[in-house]
């Protein structure tokens, strides 16, 4: 059986930072945070942490 994973990108400014989670239907939802803790809280609400495949640019201080 294969295991199916959750692609996550995301893509960081100094204020907030935007989110595309996938889904098994190959659509992506885009979701937007706040660049603080609370914001990083919301976002882990929206992750499966054992399928969890997070990318990120890596560009400028904020990643």
């Amino acid at each position: 059986m294969k295991k199916s994973n959750n692609y996550v990108g995301i893509d960081i400014s100094k204020l907030t930072f935007d989110v595309a989670i996938s889904s098994p239907e190959d659509k992506y939802k885009h979701l937007k945070f706040a660049n603080n803790h609370e914001g990083f809280m919301m976002f882990l609400e929206h992750l499966n942490a054992s399928e969890s495949i997070c990318i990120m640019e890596a560009s400028g201080p904020y990643y």
